[in-house]
């Protein structure tokens, strides 16, 4: 029996109410070997906010359709409903077990994050310290310990990263809110974030926004989804994305500049030589990869 973490992202609490018992097809790039049926799932929720949500446990791990395709398909059965009082990442962290496992830690954000035994039950705990009603649903873990401590005084204390050494990561994006969920992975990864809606930009010109905002950047990640038509019938992306990948280029440098790009999409010539990653539907295929990316170029 092993404890992991299942991470997600949805934009409102009523897309994750409603499915109590019932099975949901989740998938992850490289997952563990080790992910076997009947092992316990905890819900992670990235966005709008880093909190855990509910239970589950493994009900069936598919193998990889191929060598080359590395994605794999694994069924959740839902134990909780969303919590009544959701555990935060800044709760968490004052756990002095719970603080040590990785999906808590800076770097690349998976989809699977596999905990301890010590970590797993420990967490179990402070979920059923805050939630009452779900203390019987893993029956074997103790709950005689007090949850949720704040860090023992013999414990040091980590100094916490000085903001303003923080790079910066620009979005060039659409009107498709895809991109959303880029801003949430990137913010995981303890990344600041800069795009034309991070403030008000009322009288301003386009341009000179959006050149002094990859100026202020160390990398750019542009969301190319297709919305716009050609008159052949192909997708591509709108004119002003294609443009900010053009001012990417230039300001930063190829190495510097990743494209995740909807399927069907059409490329244009700028394309040329910059990193592209491809997704269907589902804009966290890319993750795997643009969490790499991001490791490559010690920004995580």
């Amino acid at each position: 029996m092993k404890y992991w973490i299942v991470k997600s992202i949805h934009q409102s609490k009523d897309d994750f109410e409603g499915r109590v018992g019932t099975t949901e097809e989740w998938f992850a790039n490289n997952a563990p070997k080790d992910f076997l049926v009947n092992d316990r799932v905890f819900y992670w929720l990235m966005a709008p906010a880093s909190k855990l949500v509910a239970l589950g446990s493994v009900k069936k791990v598919y193998p990889p359709k191929s060598k080359r395709n590395r994605e794999t398909l694994f069924d959740v059965k839902r134990l909780t409903p969303v919590f009544s009082r959701p555990l935060l990442k800044r709760e968490l962290l004052k756990d002095p077990i719970i603080s040590q496992a990785s999906f808590l830690k800076r770097g690349p954000v998976g989809t699977i994050y596999r905990l301890s035994n010590e970590e797993g039950e420990a967490l179990f705990r402070a979920v059923a310290s805050q939630n009452p009603e779900h203390r019987g649903l893993w029956a074997d873990i103790a709950l005689t310990e007090p949850q949720l401590n704040t860090v023992p005084p013999e414990r040091p204390v980590v100094p916490v990263q000085d903001s303003t050494n923080i790079p910066y990561i620009f979005i060039g994006h659409g009107r498709n809110p895809l991109w959303l969920a880029v801003k949430s992975f990137l913010e995981e990864c303890g990344l600041k974030t800069i795009c034309f809606e991070s403030e008000s930009r009322v009288s301003e010109s386009v341009i000179p926004v959006l050149e002094k905002m990859v100026e202020k950047a160390s990398f750019a990640v542009i969301v190319l989804t297709g919305e716009d038509q050609t008159k052949e019938g192909r997708l591509r992306a709108r004119q002003n994305v294609i443009h900010e990948t053009g001012l990417a280029q230039g300001k930063l440098g190829f190495k510097k500049v990743v494209i995740l790009r909807q399927e069907d999409v059409e490329e244009f010539t700028n394309l040329a030589g910059l990193q592209d990653i491809p997704f269907t539907n589902r804009i966290e295929q890319s993750f795997y990869d643009l969490g790499r990316v991001l490791k490559r170029e010690g920004l995580v």
